[in-house]
C-alpha cells in the first residue's frame, strides 16, 4: 500500500516537471519582474538591449532610459524585428505586459535566444525606482 502510494506521488511530481518543462519550451521566453529588470539594468550589460513596444506619443512622454522604441502597431513593425541582432538579449516592455509577451515569442521564434518580458510593462515600471526619461 505505501509503495502504490509512493508511485503515485513520484508519477505526480514527474508530470508537474514535464509540464514545466514544456511550459518554458512552448514559449521560451523569460517573464521578469521590475526588480529583476532594475537588476538587469544595473549590469549596464551591453549585450541587452531594452525595447518599448508602445506608440511613440507614450514613449516621447517617459520611458525607459536608453529604451528603443518599436512601435507594435507600425505596419513595419515586423520587418524591424527581423532586423534585430540574434545574438543581443532584449528586454521588452509595452504598456501593460501583453503585447510584450507577443513580441517576445516572435523573436524566440525568430531565433533570438534570451529575451526577457517585464510583467505589468510601463504602469508597473513606472511605480519602481528604475530611471526613466
Amino acid at each position: 500500500m505505501l509503495v502504490n502510494i509512493l508511485n503515485i506521488l513520484i508519477i505526480i511530481m514527474a508530470a508537474y516537471i514535464l509540464i514545466d518543462i514544456f511550459r518554458k519550451r512552448r514559449s521560451g521566453y523569460i517573464n521578469i519582474t521590475t526588480s529583476k529588470l532594475k537588476e538587469i539594468l544595473d549590469k549596464n550589460d551591453k549585450q541587452i538591449e531594452i525595447i518599448d513596444l508602445r506608440s511613440s506619443e507614450e514613449y516621447n512622454k517617459s520611458h525607459i532610459f536608453k529604451a528603443r522604441n518599436l512601435y507594435f502597431y507600425n505596419f513595419k513593425f515586423k520587418e524591424s524585428l527581423k532586423n534585430l541582432d540574434n545574438r543581443k538579449k532584449y528586454v521588452l516592455y509595452c504598456k501593460r505586459g501583453n503585447t510584450s509577451k507577443t513580441v517576445a515569442f516572435m523573436l524566440r521564434k525568430n531565433g533570438v535566444k534570451t529575451v526577457y518580458n517585464v510583467k505589468g510593462g510601463f504602469c508597473k515600471i513606472r511605480k519602481s525606482s528604475i530611471r526613466l526619461k
